[in-house]
């Protein structure tokens, strides 16, 4: 009798023929900003935004060098590189360039909010938990060896130090 044959009424595409392999979760490249040091890793999402990672609350696990994963906590984030992905439940928001500070980190790019929503850090931390900015310069002040070009990044409303605007609503 063949293993597989041992498990009634198993039908679970998982453990049919070579669907067995989609078990394994597939990993995307991600960056998590902390205060004293970037993580570059990977993360296996599984089907979830990371987006909605930060906002649940659950922290995010990444894997680092050698296979190692290391959990990090949600209030430790001041912003995230998340995988590239097209997804299906973005909202349409109101775009506003911004200039954003999450010492010791200072973010340009443009910051997708919920219309009427001011770009106060403290009206902010109201009623959100992150915001996306989308073509996003990150730097550190005296580091240029630091500053980098993301397609989005996703801030932590928490860390938000300072906020202005840079140009009226587009």
């Amino acid at each position: 009798m063949a293993f597989w044959s041992l498990r009634r009424g198993a039908s679970s595409r998982s453990v049919q023929g070579t669907a067995a392999v989609e078990l394994e979760p597939a990993l995307e490249p991600i960056q998590v900003f902390l205060v004293d040091r970037i993580i570059s890793g990977l993360i296996a999402p599984e089907g979830e935004r990371v987006t909605d990672l930060l906002t649940a609350r659950r922290g995010i696990r990444v894997q680092v060098d050698g296979g190692k994963w290391e959990h990090v906590d949600v209030a430790e984030i001041l912003l995230v590189a998340p995988p590239p992905h097209a997804s299906q439940r973005r909202i349409h928001r109101a775009r506003r360039r911004v200039e954003l500070s999450l010492p010791p980190y200072t973010v340009t790019g443009t910051a997708h909010m919920p219309p009427g929503t001011q770009l106060d850090p403290f009206v902010l931390r109201a009623g959100r938990s992150v915001i996306p900015v989308t073509g996003a310069w990150v730097r550190v002040e005296g580091d240029a060896s630091t500053d980098q070009h993301l397609d989005v990044a996703i801030l932590s409303v928490h860390a938000i130090d300072h906020a202005r605007e840079l140009l009226s609503a587009m």
